[in-house]
């Protein structure tokens, strides 16, 4: 992990960059078994930004950054847990790491007169590559490709999968 920033700074504006560099092979591959055929060496690089300016009692910030989730270890194994009845549990080892993205904007007025401050907060994410759990029924007797196993007819096998985006919208005023 290594982090590269590059700011500046006056009486009235502020402006910061920077850019994490990580590695996910360091983090990843040192908790799995030695049989694992996961291969995630790829280094990703996550910018941030940060904004500010100021005057007469007025304030705007403003940012955005990236970072990852990376997915825990035993959801990357490739194996079936196959110890209840109904549900099948396996891994995957091709998982790749979930993307947050994160904009945020503050205004705020603060009133010399009145000693009273007004503020809009607004805040936007984004994930993408989401795990989630693939829900897969069995409806008749079906070999589990990848397994060597036969699940019966009503187990359900559970595998995570990257597949989703989810976002969300926050504001706050005050």
């Amino acid at each position: 992990e290594a982090v590269l920033k590059y700011g500046v700074l006056s009486d009235n504006f502020h402006f910061n960059a920077g850019v994490l560099l990580f590695n996910e092979n360091d983090d990843i591959t040192d908790f799995l078994p030695l049989e694992t055929d996961a291969n995630h060496g790829l280094t990703r690089l996550y910018p941030k930004f940060e904004t500010s300016f100021r005057y007469a009692g007025l304030q705007i910030n403003a940012s955005y950054s990236e970072s990852g989730n990376l997915p825990a270890p035993e959801l990357l194994r490739n194996r079936l847990d196959n110890s209840s009845a109904i549900y099948l549990n396996a891994g995957n080892p091709n998982l790749e790491a979930e993307r947050k993205r994160t904009a945020n904007l503050a205004l705020n007025y603060y009133s010399f007169a009145n000693a009273v401050t007004y503020g809009l907060t607004l805040s936007y994410d984004v994930n993408s590559d989401c795990i989630i759990n693939d829900l897969i029924p069995f409806t008749e007797d079906t070999e589990v490709e990848g397994f060597n196993y036969q699940a019966k007819a009503g187990q359900i096998l559970s595998r995570p999968v990257n597949g989703g985006i989810s976002q969300s919208l926050r504001g706050t005023m005050m």
